[in-house]
């Protein structure tokens, strides 16, 4: 099972664009009349943005924001420059620095991207992400020392959780990973990875098919595009019939 030094809720998972997603069957349902009214909202809102940053430029909730109405529409160029601005404003925040990384990935600036991440982490050694840093890289001893570690500072990390019941799900400690997950689950309900994860532990190490399909559908409902490329939409088609007594 993969590690997640990932999973943290990202921007990427928490857009306006994601609603969009969940919202499929209102869209066949209203057709064009629902993507008109949506797509005035969100220009909408743009422009009250763009308006209250003229007046406060250094607003970080603004900035972000603004980030997050750019990203949805994948216009990474123009929300790149609020998330550096972001990010020059509160130093100390991840969150900026994951989208900017993600948006260098998916422009085709893999350097750029490690460069980054790797700037911050080292001038944040004791934080979260450093420690998920080394854990991806640790052997499985340490790397669960290093768990152990970070949660004493970290208690309420849902990626040291996670990174924890990879890691015991390698070492086929099924009730240990299947405890770290739940804890996971519950501090990240929103995390797509955490969610899309948990339902192929379920399904494959315990078999328990109500589980993994309440899993599997919130990970789609978070976001359909990751679960497309990550989780096979067969596999929810399947589950419902096995649940309902259908054939598989």
């Amino acid at each position: 099972m993969t590690r997640a030094s990932g999973c943290q809720p990202s921007i990427f998972w928490r857009l306006p664009g994601a609603n969009i997603s969940r919202r499929r069957s209102s869209t066949a349902r209203s057709g064009k009349s629902f993507a008109a009214k949506l797509s005035i909202k969100v220009s909408g809102s743009e422009s009250a943005r763009r308006a209250r940053l003229v007046k406060a430029p250094d607003d970080y909730e603004l900035l972000s924001k603004l980030a997050d109405v750019y990203i949805s529409r994948g216009e990474f160029d123009k929300a790149t420059p609020l998330l550096e601005h972001a990010s020059g404003i509160r130093p100390n925040e991840y969150t900026p620095v994951k989208a900017l990384t993600a948006i260098y990935r998916r422009t085709g600036r893999d350097g750029k991207a490690k460069s980054t991440k790797w700037l911050w982490v080292s001038a944040h050694p004791d934080s979260v992400e450093a420690y998920t840093a080394q854990i991806e890289k640790a052997q499985p001893e340490r790397a669960l020392a290093l768990v152990a570690e970070g949660l004493e500072s970290y208690p309420n990390s849902a990626v040291l959780h996670y990174d924890r019941a990879a890691l015991l799900h390698s070492a086929h400690d099924v009730e240990g990973s299947e405890l770290e997950f739940a804890r996971a689950a519950k501090l990240a309900p929103d995390s797509v990875v955490i969610q899309g994860w948990m339902a192929r532990f379920y399904l494959k190490t315990k078999n328990d098919l109500p589980r993994a399909f309440d899993h599997y559908i919130q990970a789609y409902f978070l976001n359909p595009d990751f679960y497309d490329t990550e989780y096979a939409e067969e596999r929810v088609s399947k589950l419902a019939r096995q649940l309902s007594g259908g054939s598989t």
